[in-house]
């Protein structure tokens, strides 16, 4: 039960909140429907969480607790991009603010005990960065494309990084990633009935805070080389540049197919390095003993 918990629950409930806001019920136009994405991710990475470690505290204790509620942190400002529609430059300032507020928070410890000032504001900076450039980036590409081919291919960068991090010495890391696989597998198959179905304008966002999240954590705190994490972090990029450099309109099923092509080669090399490491940390061990 400790295993199907954290799987099945946050499935569950990221296809009832996606269903409640696409189902045939829904009235409203699709780009008033992203509610339904932020509530899908957040209540997913949160039964996953809750089922795994309980429920958290606050104020939080330690890293993995400020990492619970960043990503709730995230849902609200979901909430408002999806309520005030904001522009563009607008909404990656604001990204790019609240990533490093997060990063800030999250990785306390490493600025206070680790990190020199100089080192503090090249992570902090550099995360709140790549975090803030990869939502704005792939909730365009949500926008552009709509239907189960974007959750498919996030599903399986999810799952794959949740294998990296496990050989990255990080269970619940792997685990509370495979939340997230979760619910894009939810979201892909009721995408399949409803074909306008996105998780633009919020959604994304939650995911995106989420995921980096759990990716710098397994690197800083666990065994996860950082060339993984670089890797798996160029990943989702691959939804984005298939519509921007196709010479030609392509039907979805192709666009996925080269999507999918795209995203491999990262998510190989970033497997083949973590288990690589994963290699010589027990090597290093046999020696010891």
């Amino acid at each position: 039960m400790k295993v199907i918990a954290p799987v099945l629950v946050p499935a569950a409930l990221a296809g009832a909140m996606l269903l409640a806001a696409w189902g045939p019920w829904a009235r409203a136009a699709p780009e008033r429907r992203g509610w339904g994405g932020v509530l899908a991710l957040m209540f997913a990475f949160a039964s996953g969480y809750i089922a795994l470690v309980g429920a958290p505290e606050f104020p939080p204790v330690g890293a993995r607790e400020t990492l619970f509620w960043a990503v709730a942190f995230s849902a609200l400002l979901a909430g408002a991009e999806w309520i005030w529609g904001i522009n563009a430059a607008v909404s990656l300032t604001v990204r790019f603010l609240a990533s490093a507020l997060i990063v800030w928070f999250v990785f306390a410890s490493l600025r206070k005990n680790s990190w020199s000032g100089r080192e503090a504001a090249f992570w902090v900076g550099g995360i709140a960065a790549v975090t803030a450039s990869l939502a704005q980036l792939v909730d365009r590409a949500a926008q552009r494309d709509p239907g189960p081919w974007l959750p498919a291919t996030l599903w399986l960068i999810c799952s794959v990084a949740a294998v990296a991090m496990f050989l990255g010495s990080t269970a619940l890391m792997a685990q509370l990633c495979g939340a997230l696989a979760a619910a894009f597998g939810a979201a892909g198959v009721l995408a399949i009935w409803k074909r306008d179905l996105s998780l633009a304008r919020g959604g994304i966002t939650v995911f995106i805070t989420a995921y980096a999240g759990l990716l710098w954590q397994a690197h800083f705190y666990a065994e996860l080389p950082l060339q993984s994490v670089q890797m798996l972090c160029l990943a989702p990029l691959a939804v984005v540049v298939v519509p921007i450099y196709s010479a030609q309109p392509l039907t979805p099923w192709k666009r996925w197919v080269i999507q999918l092509s795209i995203a491999s080669v990262p998510l190989i090399l970033a497997l083949a390095i973590a288990y690589r490491t994963y290699r010589q940390n027990q090597s290093a061990d046999e020696y010891v003993y």
